[in-house]
């Protein structure tokens, strides 16, 4: 069989808290100054909004910058495109200079 245990309220045994100090409706309780300090948020936000814009235009810029460089690389030869347009008209001109020695000989 299931045990049944006994809720215990404690609320009595707690301090009671002064709230007397708070109003119960239409502000100005221990709120007063709230106003400017919204206003110097809502300041901020506006200025952290004209910042994320700017940022935003910042890296369309940088995107388009970084597809024109994108396109360049793309069209710039590989490393074995280099090593055979370097080695290749070498190894021709050694080639035909052997040629032209056994037809010497």
């Amino acid at each position: 069989m299931a045990e049944t245990k006994k809720v215990v309220d404690i609320t009595d045994r707690l301090p009671a808290k002064d709230i007397s100090h708070l109003k119960s409706g239409g502000g100005g309780g221990t709120f007063d100054g709230m106003e400017p300090r919204i206003i110097a948020l809502e300041t901020s936000l506006k200025h952290v909004q004209g910042d994320v814009a700017e940022l935003r235009s910042d890296m369309k810029t940088v995107l388009s910058r970084l597809s024109v460089i994108d396109g360049k690389l793309s069209n710039l030869p590989t490393t074995w495109q280099m090593i055979f347009a370097i080695v290749g008209p070498f190894t021709a001109i050694f080639l035909a200079l052997v040629g032209i020695l056994l037809k010497m000989h």
